[in-house]
């Protein structure tokens, strides 16, 4: 992070301003890093995986991700002049680290731990309404040191019904770094308490779990007119839509020896060709691979949105290419093929669009006739560095031959 911040407080200075792009990466930087709290927090089963709140969590982080920046910006502007003079290169960069160690280090830590929290907090609050039957209420419960706060040691041992009202404001945490925690219970509820009397500050009356919330009240946000903060909100759309924000990505199918099938929300499931490309991937799985479903988008629009995906979401780049799934690092290309005249060439000219990576499927051509079309693939100037065949048992078999 040090080279995006000292590149941006460079731009700051020589430019006066800071431009949309330096803005956008420190922006997906603060929203990445949240999102691994995200992730670190909110981690249950496959099947009890509630994407609907996922992507609301999300979405929630992107907006506090882009105020934050929005609000570091604005600081660091405002830095490079004081009492009327503009700062010299040196006195603005100490201002400027300033702020740096405050937003990107001291805050950033805090509301990382806080989205851990939270995401926890929402992943275990899911598990309570679905075991209510066994366990109807919840208990309240503080840390005794002389770090917990007197609000709430004070509700220590309160025990309500997990749908009480309560829980909806008073879900722990319940402030910045927050300990308590609640436990699930069947005692009975608590007796003579007015809940509704119960104080608790406005940014911390939250329950995850059902305001699709880590950050309810965004405090980067305080100072800034009603037009900035609909300015803000705008952009944030116009980055998610970008960047493919409806993407979610989870595990279906574990195996013993440490592979893995992961699947996007975004493939379709349905057909012959799924069931194929789950084939390919299950062969790698068995090896102890990790592999991934991909989406399949062909309007140009979608298209630019999964090239983004490409980029942010693997680090690797795959402009203008579409393949089926993804073992480690590489990517693949499945093909089916048919009796047609040519077919198999086609296929080769049609998979390689989308990577050097080519699984086809078992036909009525000879392993001869294949190697002779790679060979003239390779000799017009085609990259290829796998060819695999896909047998009627969902076998693969490596082709071998010469570059």
């Amino acid at each position: 992070m040090s080279r995006l911040i000292e590149g941006y407080i460079r731009e700051a200075f020589e430019e006066r301003s800071i431009s949309e792009a330096q803005s956008k990466e420190l922006w997906l930087y603060y929203y990445k890093h949240l999102n691994k709290a995200l992730a670190e927090g909110y981690n249950p089963t496959i099947e009890e995986t509630n994407t609907e709140l996922v992507t609301s969590l999300k979405h929630n982080l992107a907006r506090f991700s882009a105020f934050k920046e929005t609000s570091f910006k604005q600081q660091i502007e405002q830095a490079l002049i004081k009492e009327g003079k503009v700062l010299s290169w040196q006195e603005f960069k100490a201002e400027a680290n300033k702020l740096n160690i405050e937003y990107n280090r001291r805050w950033l830590q805090t509301e990382y731990n806080q989205t851990v929290a939270n995401a926890l907090s929402a992943q275990k609050y899911e598990e309570y309404i679905a075991n209510k039957r066994i366990y109807p209420n919840l208990t309240y419960h503080a840390v005794h040191d002389d770090r917990t706060r007197e609000s709430h040691r004070a509700w220590d041992g309160l025990t309500l019904p997990v749908e009480h009202s309560f829980w909806k404001t008073h879900l722990p945490p319940n402030d910045w770094g927050c300990r308590c925690y609640v436990e699930p219970t069947a005692d009975p509820v608590t007796e003579g308490i007015r809940t509704e009397e119960v104080p608790i500050k406005e940014a911390f009356a939250n329950n995850p779990a059902l305001s699709g919330e880590i950050f309810p009240v965004i405090p980067y946000t305080k100072g800034m007119s009603e037009k900035a903060v609909k300015e803000v909100e705008k952009q944030v759309e116009k980055r998610l839509e970008k960047l493919g924000e409806n993407y979610i990505e989870k595990v279906i199918k574990e195996y013993p020896n440490g592979g893995k099938i992961n699947i996007s929300n975004l493939v379709n499931t349905e057909g012959a060709d799924y069931e194929r490309v789950y084939n390919c991937c299950d062969f790698f799985a068995k090896q102890g691979q990790e592999t991934t479903i991909l989406p399949r988008f062909n309007s140009p629009l979608k298209s630019e949105l999964y090239q983004q995906l490409y980029a942010d979401l693997w680090g690797t780049p795959y402009w203008g290419k579409c393949p089926d799934f993804k073992v480690g690092n590489k990517f693949y290309e499945h093909e089916g093929h048919n009796n047609s005249k040519n077919a198999l060439s086609k296929m080769l000219s049609r998979g390689l669009k989308q990577s050097d990576c080519i699984i086809i499927e078992e036909g009525n051509y000879t392993m001869e006739h294949l190697k002779k079309l790679i060979k003239f693939s390779i000799r017009e100037g085609k990259q290829i560095s796998e060819v695999w065949i896909l047998k009627e048992g969902g076998e693969l078999e490596k082709i071998e031959f010469l570059q």
